[in-house]
């Protein structure tokens, strides 16, 4: 019989397999062609042809014997691309999001020390909260707002800091140091000192 020649573009590294191209898997695979040929022939790696075999096999004879079929490696691709979308739990946690916005824009906190502040007070249990890397995904795709501050807004780059009085100054010494550090397990400046010098005088 006269080999089948695909009529379809050549295939695109990355790119997933179409039908035609499970096609052609299966027509080859049933002439006895090795993965590495098929996959010469299709455009894609070896691997590719070999996950595909295996993802679109099915059982005949009661089990006896497999073979690929490219209507059930094409359910089984469009299966998972359904499953592979992200799940976004944002709404489910809403009370813990809440909690990191008003921190943020109130306190100056970032979202590292939200989260672990967070689990560090109890007040939230390691269910409730996200991961610090999704809160940043969350910010990312304008899922929550934030307004991150850091000392700048006070003092910007280039601005002479004696151009401020010490009102000033020690306005912004009294910020630092009620901010919560990660470097310091989430607590604040002052609340390690105070936990310091009450060593000292019990150690006196």
């Amino acid at each position: 019989m006269d080999q089948v020649h695909s009529t379809t573009e050549q295939h695109v590294k990355g790119k997933h397999l179409t039908y035609d191209e499970r096609m052609i898997i299966q027509i080859r695979h049933k002439e006895g062609c090795s993965p590495n040929r098929i996959a010469a022939e299709i455009g894609c790696a070896p691997n590719t042809v070999r996950n595909e075999l295996r993802r679109g096999a099915i059982d005949l004879y009661n089990g006896h014997v497999q073979r690929y079929k490219a209507k059930q490696g094409q359910q089984a691709y469009e299966q998972n691309r359904s499953n592979c979308c992200r799940h976004y739990d944002c709404l489910a946690k809403n009370r813990f999001i809440a909690y990191v916005d008003r921190h943020v824009r109130e306190d100056g906190w970032s979202l590292d020390v939200c989260q672990g502040r967070a689990l560090q007070s109890g007040e939230f249990t390691r269910e409730e909260v996200t991961c610090t890397k999704t809160l940043y995904n969350y910010v990312n795709l304008g899922l929550m707002e934030t307004r991150n501050g850091i000392i700048r807004r006070f003092i910007p780059k280039g601005k002479r800091i004696d151009s401020y009085t010490a009102e000033e100054i020690s306005n912004i010494e009294v910020w630092c140091n009620s901010l919560s550090r990660r470097i310091l397990g989430y607590r604040t400046p002052d609340e390690v000192f105070e936990a310091e010098v009450d060593r000292i005088y019990r150690a006196a």
